[in-house]
């Protein structure tokens, strides 16, 4: 019995906590890009590359720490689909009652009415913010990459000033 008040007491703790960061999510989807928006998500332009390499490091930081975040946003609403389906499901069952089958998944779906109602909105919350998500791992990863790409240019760059042009200079390890 103890071990089941615990239990409780620990899942309306998640949920509290949950919905307390699902405001987080949803500021985060339907704000406006800005530069000073903590999920401003801008893929690289075509200037980009002109960039110094300093300037290329702190895009590439910047962008890794929106994914960051926009992945913690994504795994919270995540969480929350998951709650709230366990709560559909269990108020389905245990509403099943009727003489046939059609009556009691009748008598089901409208018991769980409301649960099937918050989980279709969190469900929804949670494909936005996994497009969110994905659309900050984009940028992030070609922000690395176009750093990359920029950092081995100049060191062949580097390498040709100095007259070593040789094949062993060109080698990644």
């Amino acid at each position: 019995m103890a071990d089941t008040a615990r239990i409780n007491a620990a899942h309306q703790a998640l949920v509290d906590f949950l919905d307390e960061q699902l405001a987080e999510v949803l500021v985060a989807i339907r704000e406006k890009p800005g530069p000073d928006s903590d999920y401003n998500i801008e893929l690289p332009e075509d200037y980009t590359v002109d960039l110094g390499i300093t300037d290329l490091m702190a895009l590439t930081a910047k962008t890794s720490n929106i994914f960051g975040r926009c992945a913690r946003l994504a795994g919270i609403a995540k969480a929350r689909v998951d709650v709230a389906d366990e709560a559909h499901n269990t108020k389905r069952r245990e509403s099943l009652a009727g003489s046939n089958d059609k009556e009691r998944e009748r008598n089901a779906a409208i018991a769980a009415r409301d649960e099937a109602k918050a989980l279709a909105t969190y469900q929804g919350i949670f494909r936005q913010a996994e497009a969110l998500e994905n659309r900050a791992r984009v940028a992030s990863e070609s922000a690395r990459k176009l750093t990359d790409k920029v950092q081995a240019m100049q060191i062949a760059m580097h390498r040709e000033e100095r007259g070593s042009t040789r094949d062993q200079d060109y080698r990644p390890w």
